[in-house]
């Protein structure tokens, strides 16, 4: 997506600064916050530190049309494998807007053998403002979800700030974000993330992806994490 004519110079430093403030009082406001089963977590343990490995691949079927096969790998107390099937459709009318429908399907299996499966009916709406080498967006999005026969939805808001840099002539997107979830099933936020990280294309196939998140929750369902992560992503077409 290409950037309106802004010139960063002429952005205020306080602006940026303000911000970086607000995403981080988000995330250390745990007491407004609270966390949900996270996209998955409901162990009931609580200062947990996993290290999750993923690997995607995408196939462009149309344009605006992309499939997706992801599989990850959750290490911290137990050891626990997600697969996801998704399905997603991006539309974007303008470069401020993004609109994104989407179908997952998710089969989360324990080392014990336990296996959750899971359906998932998503909406989503980004706002994007780009100014020179930085990006602004804010992202809400709905999911419905059908966890083995029961129904519930959550709701997803989230905040990002991106910069692109270039070390040595290679080129990085650096990324802060806070996303805050809401669950239906306790009817009350559950738990935020704070995420800190870096992405960059080896090539039009191959990207990889670094990243840390700090999960902040309010309930004993809900682990606070620690968690380093990486992705590779492989783009079939």
């Amino acid at each position: 997506m290409k950037s309106p004519v802004f010139n960063s110079n002429y952005l205020p430093s306080k602006f940026l600064l303000a911000i970086l403030t607000c995403l981080i009082a988000t995330q250390l406001g745990g007491n407004t916050h609270a966390q949900s089963v996270g996209e998955d977590d409901e162990s009931g343990k609580r200062g947990e530190t996993q290290y999750r490995p993923e690997i995607a691949f995408k196939i462009r079927i149309y344009k605006d049309l992309e499939a997706t096969i992801e599989t990850r790998a959750i290490v911290g107390r137990e050891v626990e494998t997600r697969d996801r099937y998704s399905l997603t459709y991006t539309w974007q009318p303008s470069k401020y807007v993004q609109i994104e429908p989407e179908y997952l399907f998710q089969v989360e299996r324990e080392v014990r053998g336990e296996t959750e499966p899971e359906h998932r009916l998503r909406f989503s709406v980004t706002g994007i403002l780009p100014f020179g080498k930085w990006k602004l967006s804010e992202r809400n999005l709905i999911e419905r979800r059908y966890i083995e026969g029961e129904k519930s939805f959550r709701f997803r808001t989230r905040p990002a700030l991106e910069r692109k840099f270039t070390v040595r002539g290679k080129k990085f997107n650096a990324y802060i974000l806070d996303e805050a979830y809401y669950d239906s099933r306790v009817r009350t936020w559950r738990f935020n993330r704070l995420y800190v990280g870096a992405e960059r294309n080896l090539n039009k196939r191959l990207g990889v992806e670094v990243y840390y998140f700090r999960q902040n929750g309010k309930t004993n369902l809900s682990p606070d994490l620690h968690v380093a992560g990486t992705e590779l992503t492989i783009r079939l077409r």
